[in-house]
């Protein structure tokens, strides 16, 4: 087996520069996430939540009111850093709060660390995305969205390699890191089996 560590990557907001461009205003602006072309990244969110441009993420219309009763600011991700090395800002809705591994607001902060093998599987990004999807499906039927920074053409050479993983493992509400309801692992460790 052979060890590799990979850097961690977070992200609040999806880049969908082209949608923007064609005039789909239902996109908002991050103002204080500024992407590696020095532009903002453009946010959307659920149905159910408004963008707050005070924090930078989508929150609930009680969480986005009580934001302005309480002058309550966001904390800094400290951990979410793009190429361009400018920190994003982070608050999370009531009863939720911020993991800084996963990026993401989660409902325990309590680390569980957890060791798994399968198969990776790689879906190949839309054109204008930089990273792909890398997601580990286990023997058992598991399927966990994988954490972790790699370039879309690296990515896609792991597509099918057995491997042991070793991360932290947090439940993702729907929208959060733009991704379905489910079970994310910010990897921390790769062991490749033969």
């Amino acid at each position: 087996m052979r060890l590799i560590k990979l850097a961690l990557l977070s992200c609040l907001c999806i880049f969908t520069l082209p949608a923007f461009a064609e005039g789909k205003t239902d996109a908002l602006i991050c103002t204080m996430d500024i992407n590696v072309w020095g532009n903002a990244s453009i946010c959307q969110c659920p149905e159910d939540e408004v963008y707050s441009e005070v924090t930078g993420t989508c929150l609930t219309q009680t969480a986005y009111n009580d934001l302005g009763r309480q002058g309550r600011y966001p904390q800094v991700c400290t951990r979410d850093l793009g190429a361009w090395g400018a920190p994003s800002h982070c608050s999370c809705d009531e009863g939720r709060v911020y993991s800084e591994e996963s990026g993401a607001c989660v409902t325990d902060v309590t680390p569980n660390i957890v060791t798994l093998s399968g198969k990776l599987v790689v879906t190949k990004p839309a054109k204008d995305i930089r990273f792909a999807d890398i997601s580990l499906r286990t023997p058992e039927g598991g399927n966990y969205l994988l954490n972790f920074s790699i370039n879309q053409q690296d990515a896609m050479k792991l597509d099918g390699l057995w491997v042991e993983i070793v991360g932290e493992k947090v439940y993702l509400r729907e929208g959060s890191m733009n991704s379905q309801a489910g079970t994310l692992i910010t990897v921390q460790d790769i062991y490749w089996l033969d």
